[in-house]
């Protein structure tokens, strides 16, 4: 809709009727949530448009915006709920891959795929929040998170079996293949 409103309109309307595709693609490109623009004519001499939208993967408080695979902050337009994981509080643009990491590794684990909901940093320690758990996780950072997620996962199914179900404040997965919980 958006788009076909800026085609109709004048200024594109007259780089279109020029042949200038590149000026169109450069004004398309200006919205923040396009990745790529391709304008061409097929063999009906049809204009044809092929665009691809950037793919968030997270919701940044601090910024009040999303940002896409590729690490880039796409502003929010509309104030809509997701299911996004959040990233709470600022972070520097060099920890936004060590973020993106763990998004990814969570999204291929069958037991917390879907699940992880916050991410945040305090004194350079990673930490998570994953739905459904009462505590708070402390990566550390994310040197091998697989194996981090390995441990969490262990220690998940053995609360969920556990019949004392003692509550736990925060899990500590920052030591060489141990987990530490620390109760409540």
């Amino acid at each position: 809709l958006i788009i076909d409103s800026l085609i109709k309109g004048k200024i594109l309307n007259n780089y279109i009727k020029n042949n200038d595709f590149q000026k169109v693609e450069h004004e398309i490109k200006k919205i923040n949530s396009i990745e790529s623009v391709d304008i061409y004519y097929n063999n009906n001499l049809e204009l044809g448009l092929n665009l691809t939208y950037k793919n968030p993967v997270a919701f940044s408080t601090f910024y009040d915006s999303f940002i896409d695979v590729n690490g880039e902050i796409i502003i929010r337009k509309t104030k809509l709920k997701d299911s996004l994981p959040r990233i709470n509080g600022m972070i520097s643009t060099d920890k936004i891959p060590n973020v993106l990491r763990i998004i990814s590794v969570f999204k291929k684990n069958e037991i917390f795929k879907n699940r992880l909901d916050l991410v945040w940093f305090d004194k350079e320690q990673l930490f998570i929040k994953v739905k459904n758990l009462d505590y708070k996780i402390r990566l550390g950072n994310d040197n091998k998170l697989k194996h981090k997620l390995k441990m969490l996962e262990a220690f998940h199914l053995y609360q969920m079996s556990d019949y004392n179900q003692i509550k736990y404040k925060q899990i500590d997965l920052v030591y060489e293949d141990r987990l530490v919980a620390i109760k409540k």
